[in-house]
């Protein structure tokens, strides 16, 4: 936390947690992850569920959260923090412009790979498959050539179940 006096205020509300990520590429902070459910026997519990992440392959995985930070490129499984849903001023990670208040969704677009990150009504809106969703808390004007504006300071919404999984 940080200790001036308006500390609490300028801060984020994160809720935070350590999950485990096999993967051995560069994860950047802002990044969102799925829950990796491919663990043990369908038929019977495992905590490995709901303990381990991976990047989105494909639609009605069930979003887990963003990287809180930077992580560097290793050689095998490590530990890393992700801010879930229910988190306030977290920064995600965006390839579009958004306004204060706008939906950001975080997509997987299987002809460029899981890191597809938009504002609603995007290009990318009939091409992707939606994750997860963010709500923008400041306003951004994209541009590829200013790498500052890949970060939106955004909530998290509580979403109980998938995209793309209703409930009967």
């Amino acid at each position: 936390m940080i200790a001036s006096v308006n500390g609490p205020v300028l801060a984020p509300n994160l809720i935070v947690r350590t999950v485990r990520y096999a993967g051995t590429d560069e994860v950047n902070e802002g990044e969102p992850f799925v829950y990796d459910v491919a663990h043990g026997t369908a038929a019977k519990p495992d905590g490995r569920r709901h303990n381990s992440v991976k990047r989105p392959t494909a639609s009605g995985e069930v979003f887990a959260g963003v990287a809180t930070r930077h992580y560097p490129a290793s050689g095998g499984d490590r530990q890393i923090e992700i801010a879930i849903p229910g988190s306030q001023g977290v920064r995600v990670r965006i390839a579009a412009s958004v306004s204060l208040g706008g939906v950001i969704q975080f997509c997987h677009k299987a002809s460029t790979g899981s890191k597809i990150f938009k504002a609603a009504g995007s290009p990318h809106a009939l091409t992707a498959l939606q994750i997860g969703d963010a709500i923008a808390r400041q306003t951004v004007t994209y541009s590829a050539d200013d790498p500052a504006t890949h970060l939106v300071q955004a909530d998290l919404p509580v979403a109980p179940l998938a995209a793309g999984v209703s409930e009967s």
